[in-house]
């Protein structure tokens, strides 16, 4: 079983829930719903770009039209805190502020572990489903348990990639998607969420090629050049093959990763 400590915050007070979760979500489950922030903290207890990951979470409540009394300071220090606490660094913390109880949050921290080398380098294959999130700029945990069923028939995929009524391939159900299509980097603007992950490629990838702010088509696939997922855990993951078809992992997503990952250490600052 994962080890997975979690613990309720309100204002100053940390307590250390009796749970034993088997996974982020399944803490969710069992601690309640709310907006949220997904993190990936580094060695020394470090992150990146932490303001705006929690500034996403209030903009979310606000999306939501919910209440978010807790403040960024109180919520990094809170955070450290737990992290501390459960002796866990580097970790994978889930920052939820409640639905039904916004001046608390839920504090739920694992430790890291980084994805294989060897996905890094050969890729990951990805389905597809004909789905879409309701209200994609609102990070609310309450699509965690909407997107399980996607699963179904897949199992063997990495991630599961989200397909409009157009055909557009949107992003992935904890992640987002790129494809390289005639020398252009295209990701999905509209009906996706803004991942923290995602400024941070967009960011770096105008010094690598040219980029579009428009989705492929699950028609462009067999033409692909190339295409890769983000999210704050896993970084930069080129994808081999989308359901059936390959895709090359060429060398443009090599120079993304270096790029992506030059930024992070750059922009590296204490929790």
């Amino acid at each position: 079983m994962p080890d997975i400590t979690v613990f309720r915050a309100e204002a100053d007070r940390l307590v250390r829930l009796p749970i034993q979760p088997d996974s982020l979500d399944d803490a969710t489950k069992q601690t309640g719903h709310g907006v949220y922030a997904s993190l990936r903290t580094y060695a020394g207890l470090r992150v990146f770009r932490i303001t705006r990951q929690l500034d996403r979470m209030r903009s979310s409540a606000d999306l939501l039209g919910l209440d978010f009394p807790l403040d960024n300071a109180t919520l990094r220090a809170l955070t450290r805190r737990a992290l501390e606490q459960a002796a866990v660094d580097p970790a994978r913390v889930r920052i939820t502020v409640l639905h039904d109880d916004p001046s608390a949050a839920v504090i739920a921290v694992q430790p890291f572990v980084p994805p294989p080398a060897y996905l890094l380098e050969e890729g990951v294959k990805v389905g597809l489903a004909a789905a879409q999130r309701e209200n994609a700029r609102a990070k609310d945990s309450r699509w965690t348990e909407d997107r399980s069923a996607l699963w179904a028939g897949q199992e063997d995929a990495y991630e599961i990639m989200m397909v409009d009524k157009k055909g557009h391939i949107l992003e992935g159900l904890s992640s987002n998607f790129y494809a390289v299509l005639g020398g252009t980097l295209h990701t999905a603007d509209d009906g996706v969420l803004a991942g923290v992950a995602r400024s941070i490629l967009l960011d770096v990838a105008a010094e690598v090629l040219p980029v579009q702010m428009e989705p492929v088509t699950t028609d462009d696939i067999p033409r692909l050049e190339a295409a890769m997922l983000t999210s704050s855990s896993r970084g930069v993951v080129p994808i081999r093959a989308i359901g059936e078809q390959a895709v090359p992992v060429s060398a443009v997503v090599r120079r993304l990763q270096e790029a992506y990952d030059a930024r992070i250490e750059a922009e590296m600052e204490p929790l």
